[in-house]
């Protein structure tokens, strides 16, 4: 296997793996239901963009790592089908 094709393999099972852990998990939604929630709802623009900006890169932020290992990985093989002639 050529080193793409590894890296291509590696970062699509890293990516599924994460998603399987984050959708199997309890969203962070779901540790505010009820009175919290209706707090959380009410927040102003600043504190919403810093409850919205901690949700991202505290509980996403494995996914979107995921994401990018996945997209890098095919950009390299998109760019190596390309230049094969």
């Amino acid at each position: 296997m050529k080193t793409t094709e590894i890296i291509g393999t590696i970062a699509s099972v890293i990516f599924a793996a994460v998603v399987i852990i984050i959708f199997a998990s309890n969203p962070p939604l779901y540790a505010y239901w009820g009175s919290n929630l209706h707090r959380l709802s009410n927040l102003g623009v600043s504190e919403l963009g810093v409850a919205i900006g901690r949700y991202v890169w505290r509980e996403l932020f494995p996914a979107m790592v995921a994401f990018l290992m996945v997209l890098i990985a095919l950009i390299l093989g998109v760019s190596t089908l390309l230049r094969r002639e």
